[in-house]
């Protein structure tokens, strides 16, 4: 479960203090999908990092199961963060210098994990990156890196997976693949997003709405509607137009016919056009 209590964050900027977030109280139940949305400056990536304690906060507390984050020293804290959270930045945050299964495997083997490589080949399979193993993050796509990323935070199995915008950087067919992914994680632990696509939003059991800083709204989101919109999500990667009506049948659709097979509206019936047609 995760809790904030009265949660503010404020940035020093010269002389004054910008307020980023300010009485910002909520939980999210264990299992649960939760996405964060507002408009840009809202808060929305600062109160992730927040949640995630890659960040402290001005005020208020934050906690994760049971456990008050400021409580926790540097240490502690990483050491927490490090068998219990998954985090996936929008700008992916590989290691440039480290390989993909290098960069999957490094959360395990900073653990002394037992079979590091081993799950962490494992787990690039399941995102469909087995043929990539050895590849650099410069030798891979955008959508590509992302996946990497997905793996690298998953391959903890942790209670909690947070994700920043997870396709704002990638096209929609690359982002249709990464939102599969995350549906099927989320299956094992509770999810927080932030995005900015309403579709994505709406996929959530809740949305969060910031504006200003504050909690501008809470909304849940029936099962209903999140199979409609993962529709209109796979959708963007090629969108249509509504699809015209079959044409009726009878006279209307003979009528029609016999214009296009003769050039006129009279003439031979199609059946004896498409003879000659075939004749000569």
């Amino acid at each position: 479960m995760i809790e904030t209590k009265t949660l503010g964050r404020d940035y020093i900027r010269g002389e004054r203090a910008l307020t980023v977030l300010d009485d910002v109280s909520f939980i999210v139940q264990s299992g649960e999908f939760v996405s964060i949305t507002g408009p840009s400056g809202s808060g929305k990536s600062t109160l992730l990092g927040l949640l995630a304690g890659l960040d402290r906060p001005t005020r208020g507390s934050v906690w994760l199961e049971g456990q008050n984050l400021n409580d926790l020293d540097e240490t502690s804290l990483s050491r927490f963060r490090g068998s219990r959270i998954g985090f996936v930045f929008q700008n992916f945050q590989l290691v440039p210098t480290l390989t993909a299964l290098e960069n999957v495997s490094l959360p395990l083997r900073l653990q002394d994990a037992v079979g590091a490589d081993e799950k962490a080949r494992q787990m690039l399979n399941r995102v469909g990156l087995a043929d990539r193993l050895n590849h650099y993050p410069t030798q891979l796509s955008g959508g590509e890196m992302q996946r990497v990323a997905i793996a690298r935070a998953s391959v903890i199995a942790p209670s909690i997976l947070f994700a920043d915008e997870p396709t704002g950087n990638l096209d929609s067919g690359s982002g249709d693949r990464v939102i599969d992914l995350l549906m099927e994680s989320r299956k094992h632990c509770t999810l927080v997003l932030v995005t900015h696509n309403p579709e994505l939003a709406s996929l959530a059991d809740r949305e969060i709405r910031l504006r200003d800083g504050k909690v501008e709204q809470i909304v849940t989101h029936r099962k209903a509607s999140r199979t409609g919109a993962k529709k209109k999500v796979a959708a963007t990667a090629s969108p249509r137009a509504k699809s015209k009506p079959a044409p009726k049948k009878g006279n209307a659709t003979r009528s029609s016919t016999r214009k296009a097979a003769t050039g006129k509206g009279g003439g031979q019936r199609p059946a004896r056009s498409g003879k000659k047609k075939a004749a000569k």
